[in-house]
């Protein structure tokens, strides 16, 4: 049980401190964005990402459930792009 807990905490932390670096370092709620996103989705989507963008601290607890998996797509996204350069 000891282990289950650490990894929990471990998990959580990454996330954590991934959307925290999202949020403030890569601003990626800054409007400008929003506005490139929303030309790509749908209404549904459309109003998931007003929500987002207008409360950080969803976002950031959104990012922290996510754990590990946000940090997977963003290394994904950083070496598809060092890719194609």
């Amino acid at each position: 049980m000891f282990y289950l807990g650490i990894a929990l905490f471990i998990w959580l932390a990454i996330g954590f401190l991934a959307g925290m670096k999202m949020v403030f370092v890569d601003q990626i709620l800054e409007r400008d964005m929003a506005k490139e996103a929303q030309k790509e989705l749908d209404q549904v989507e459309t109003n998931v990402l007003e929500f987002f963008i207008g409360n950080k601290m969803a976002f950031i607890a959104a990012m922290t459930l996510l754990g590990a998996v946000v940090v997977v797509v963003m290394s994904k996204e950083t070496i598809k792009s060092w890719m194609k350069n």
